[in-house]
């Protein structure tokens, strides 16, 4: 069954990669599947000294050519997600970094259109980039600690298996209905103008 996870993710990886399509988060999603079901203790130094190879050859590929940013990103991710993926003793700053690190990537967008709002003559300045950084990861702490944090001790009270299927029967209905309207509208607006 590990085999088939790691094959499956494997393909979605190289299929990505090739189609350019979110090629760094599906390599980064192989690479924490590879982590969770693979025990190389014995490997474990030389493996993360090639791996920090790797994260640090990419990053300066990135910075030095950036127009192979395709190709290179997705190494960077794995890289990074390898090199992050330690099993240990559970930490509060462990806790709160993973917890806050689906709120930042919804999320992390917010200190760049800040920042482009409050400096637009400074677009690009590393001093600008570090700020947005810097309230971007802000920002998500706060929304995992009084969101995130308290939606995840009450799911247990709220979910059941009969309000989930249901959410999703909605959830899908609506997505189906605005396909068909956005369709309608598409072809009513170019029957009009013709």
């Amino acid at each position: 069954m590990a085999g088939r996870s790691i094959l499956m993710w494997l393909i979605f990886a190289l299929f990505a990669w090739y189609f350019d399509i979110y090629a760094a988060i599906v390599f980064g999603v192989l690479a924490a599947v590879i982590a969770s079901k693979c025990r190389v203790s014995s490997y474990y130094f030389v493996i993360r000294f090639a791996v920090f190879f790797l994260l640090s050859g990419s990053i300066f590929c990135l910075v030095e050519f950036p127009g192979i940013y395709r190709e290179v990103a997705p190494i960077a991710a794995i890289a990074i997600v390898l090199i992050l993926a330690k099993k240990g003793a559970k930490t509060k700053l462990g806790a709160i970094a993973g917890g806050m690190s689906y709120p930042l990537y919804l999320n992390h967008w917010c200190g760049m259109f800040l920042f482009n709002f409050l400096l637009p003559n400074m677009r690009g300045e590393p001093i600008r980039i570090a700020a947005a950084a810097i309230v971007n990861i802000v920002f998500a702490i706060l929304l995992y600690w009084y969101f995130d944090r308290q939606l995840l001790a009450q799911r247990s009270a709220w979910y059941s298996e009969r309000r989930a299927v249901g959410i999703t029967v909605i959830a899908y209905a609506t997505v189906i209905l605005g396909l068909l309207y956005g369709t309608f509208m598409m072809y009513r607006t170019q029957l009009v103008g013709a």
